[in-house]
């Protein structure tokens, strides 16, 4: 679903500071890939604080393209579109951000009412639905393959960057809980804090036994922390109070 770059609809997706030209930097990109160039564009234009925007997702087809001919060009092409798969499925609270979001995915509204966006003349036109709608499409259909593009991008040394990559599988697999605990293990917190901040539960244990499958052999340290977390799961953490002492 590439939207031509010189379409008009581009003059009306806004992202986190409005209406703001990022076609500019995709053709850049398209034509020789810039890791600054690329940063700024993930970063500052498409995403802001967790919240995605209609140009996030207008513009995820295209870094596709560009990253796929180009295998991947940078770290942080796996961090941006794995975090981008997480801000995108994972399960929100209802009392703070209230009952849905007028589409599968967060920021991808297909209600014209919730692009109040800009000046009258230049916000999304109930016309312009149709295209979100085609997004939302391409990215059902294709979400699944970027997700398992980032898990193939796992660095063997970096651990940080190991976590942060499994997020958006996580996520799309219905488990925001496994990639909040993998994020915290990135961050360097020890297991036992882990479990107590992160709720696990069973429905968490499939996709963390997916997950071991398929980062095997990639990052010892995750694999070893997606095992333990597995084992809390199925067994509990053992209490001391509980223990019968020899006699």
């Amino acid at each position: 679903m590439l939207i031509p770059l010189s379409e008009d609809i581009w003059s009306r997706l806004y992202g986190p500071y409005g209406i703001r030209d990022v076609t500019s930097d995709l053709r850049q990109l398209a034509d020789r890939w810039d890791p600054e160039v690329a940063k700024n564009l993930f970063w500052e234009e498409l995403h802001h604080q967790d919240d995605l925007y209609p140009v996030t997702y207008a513009a995820l087809p295209w870094i596709k393209k560009i990253t796929d001919a180009s295998a991947l060009p940078d770290e942080q092409v796996p961090l941006f579109l794995s975090h981008v798969l997480y801000c995108a499925t994972v399960e929100l609270d209802a009392a703070v951000y209230g009952q849905g979001t007028g589409g599968k995915f967060h920021g991808l509204s297909l209600r014209v009412e919730d692009h109040a966006v800009g000046s009258p003349s230049s916000r999304l036109t109930a016309g312009d639905m149709v295209v979100l709608a085609a997004l939302e499409d391409w990215l059902t259909a294709s979400a699944a393959e970027i997700a398992l593009a980032c898990l193939s991008a796992i660095p063997a040394d970096d651990e940080y960057l190991a976590a942060a990559y499994c997020t958006g599988f996580c996520s799309l697999q219905g488990s925001s809980n496994t990639a909040h605990a993998l994020t915290m293990w990135g961050d360097q917190h020890p297991l036992e804090e882990i479990v107590e901040h992160v709720a696990l539960e069973a429905k968490d244990l499939e996709v963390l036994e997916q997950l071991a499958i398929k980062v095997s052999g990639k990052n010892e340290g995750l694999y070893r922390a997606i095992s333990d977390l597995a084992r809390e799961v199925r067994h509990g953490p053992i209490d001391p109070q509980k223990v019968e002492l020899p006699s």
